[in-house]
């Protein structure tokens, strides 16, 4: 009975529109709402009383059947009674009740959704755990994964399950609470969660940080490790490995937020611009996705404002030279075998792939499969792998190549150890097209953390 109790009140709190509809209810004045809210909250309570219930029913009951049986039998009916009444308890009230919490809870993984966090790339996230949440609570996944979402607000707030809920699905019935902000290790049922699926990007979610706090519950979590996220968030790092693994990438210089004032060290900037890159040129915050806060410079002037923007997001700023050629996508998965995908083209109506063009399916398309010989397809395969094994990435990861069919030339661009996971994304579109639908593709990542 009581592990029955505790798992029906799960299932209220995984329910979001049932829990939703509770407090609004009670916050209206509804005196049900108000009634079930308060045995909710006084759940331990209500066990006790039921479990001193359940035993006063048991002794009257044994009594009742005792002395009909009695009357009945005689002597001999207080054995039978004994004997009814034993096989009855254990099987209706023991039995029975727990088979069937267990076989609701057997195998059944609790999942913890992180998303939101302190980045500008928020709204993103959102839509990122949404699509993750859906999946997986579809049909076969269901019955193998529980999902806790778990929103961190912009300024590095965690909030507990109710709220995040009410944060994902975007229900107005959420300005009605009370904010729930907690700490990590307050976090209701924060030790039933046996897999963390991060769905932050940018700074603090996608850079090391959350996966060193992942890391140090020991609990398993999807995607790579601190090693990993932070040499993936790192332009400059990972362009560095990049080189020492001599894998093909356009040319570039970096420099820091802090020398920008010095005018000796930007003369000098300038001169390698002139002899290393030319114009135009892009600029870009070292640690930052999804195009924010980067530029093309098509002179001087340009370039001058394209670093006081980038300046903006980071202490330090690469410099690439524009390359005119295809740019395509391939997505990895796995840990101690990784695969990938088919390759995919981007094709966008702006000059170059901006947030904009991103997440506006009127600016930008895909193609996938990209149109492209198997050659180069396998080729772009291949390096991808290669990609992420130089910088230690696992799990899933999304890596950008240009491509210029004049010279067959492949440039790897950079490595996304947490690409965006919405409908229209890249990484789950890629995997599809390979033959891994979304639900599928989700489970995957979880079964793959566990390794």
């Amino acid at each position: 009975m009581v592990m029955y109790l505790k798992l029906k009140w799960q299932e209220v709190k995984n329910n979001h529109n049932t829990l939703l509809a509770l407090l609004f209810k009670n916050k209206k004045g509804d005196k049900r709402a108000n009634y079930v809210i308060k045995i909710l909250d006084n759940l331990d309570n209500v066990i006790s009383s039921l479990l001193l219930s359940n035993n006063l029913v048991n002794i009257l009951a044994s009594s009742l059947a005792t002395a009909v049986l009695y009357d009945l039998f005689g002597l001999s009916g207080i054995f039978y009674a004994t004997t009814l009444m034993t096989i009855i308890i254990v099987i209706f009230a023991e039995i029975l009740p727990k088979t069937y919490s267990l076989n609701m809870s057997r195998n059944k993984s609790v999942i913890g959704i992180v998303f939101g966090g302190k980045s500008s790339e928020h709204e993103v996230s959102i839509k990122s755990a949404k699509t993750i949440y859906n999946a997986l609570r579809h049909l076969s996944n269901n019955e193998r994964y529980t999902a806790r979402p778990i929103y961190i607000d912009k300024y590095g707030y965690w909030h507990d399950y109710i709220f995040s809920e009410s944060i994902l699905f975007d229900k107005k019935d959420h300005l009605i609470f009370e904010e729930r902000r907690v700490n990590l290790t307050n976090l209701s049922n924060m030790e039933d969660i046996d897999v963390w699926f991060p769905c932050l990007h940018g700074p603090n979610g996608e850079d090391g940080v959350i996966q060193g706090l992942f890391k140090s519950t020991g609990k398993p979590f999807v995607g790579s490790g601190v090693l990993g996220s932070a040499l993936g968030m790192d332009k400059i790092a990972m362009k560095s490995v990049f080189k020492s693994y001599n894998l093909p990438q356009v040319p570039y210089i970096s420099l820091n937020k802090a020398d920008i004032q010095n005018n000796l060290y930007m003369k000098s900037i300038y001169e390698q611009i002139n002899k290393i890159i030319s114009y135009p040129c892009f600029i870009k915050p070292a640690n930052l996705g999804s195009s924010v806060g980067i530029t093309k410079a098509y002179s001087k002037e340009e370039f001058i404002t394209g670093i006081e923007f980038a300046a903006k997001y980071d202490e330090r700023i690469i410099v690439e030279k524009s390359i005119e050629g295809r740019e395509l996508e391939c997505g990895v998965l796995g840990k101690s075998i990784m695969k990938s995908s088919v390759v995919g083209e981007v094709k966008f109506q702006t000059d170059w792939y901006t947030y904009e063009s991103k997440y506006n399916a009127n600016l930008s398309s895909t193609i996938i499969p990209a149109d492209l010989n198997i050659e180069i397809s396998n080729k772009i395969q291949k390096l991808a792998i290669e990609a992420c094994k130089a910088i230690n990435a696992y799990g899933l990861a999304r890596v950008d190549f240009f491509y210029q069919e004049s010279t067959q030339q492949i440039y790897i661009n950079e490595v996304n150890t947490l690409p965006g996971f919405t409908k229209t994304s890249m990484y789950p579109t890629l995997w599809e097209a390979s033959g891994l639908k979304l639900e599928k593709l989700v489970a995957s990542l979880i079964e793959t953390a566990k390794e």
